[in-house]
């Protein structure tokens, strides 16, 4: 028997406006971020690599759990001056997803699976 380590994803971080990610949206939870609830999305990449981002108040309102195995592509596109929020201007992204590029979950082969 051989083992293989396994490790957790990788936190990407949006920081400057054209920042992007694009992969297979895998997975949407809700976890705490310094005792706030919030949503942490998991997209796995086509070289197996994985990848966790947290939710915006724009991207909870344009990715739901209807977009988990498609293909999504996610870029910081800038801020709203016209939204703020203790002191914090509202982040905005582009998203797009590949709607017919779905993983049908009840045919799902290992060329489905994209790590």
């Amino acid at each position: 028997m051989a083992y293989v380590e396994l490790t957790a994803p990788e936190q990407f971080k949006f920081v400057t406006p054209g920042d992007s990610i694009e992969g297979v949206l895998l997975g949407a939870s809700r976890i705490r971020v310094g005792g706030k609830p919030t949503v942490q999305y998991m997209v796995g990449k086509h070289n197996g690599n994985r990848f966790t981002f947290l939710a915006t108040a724009d991207l909870v309102q344009k990715i739901t759990r209807e977009h988990i195995g498609h293909p999504i592509y996610v870029e910081f596109t800038g801020y709203r001056d016209d939204v703020e929020k203790q002191g914090n201007k509202m982040r905005t992204f582009k998203v797009m997803v590949d709607q017919d590029a779905a993983v049908d979950p009840l045919h799902i082969t290992d060329d489905d699976i994209p790590f």
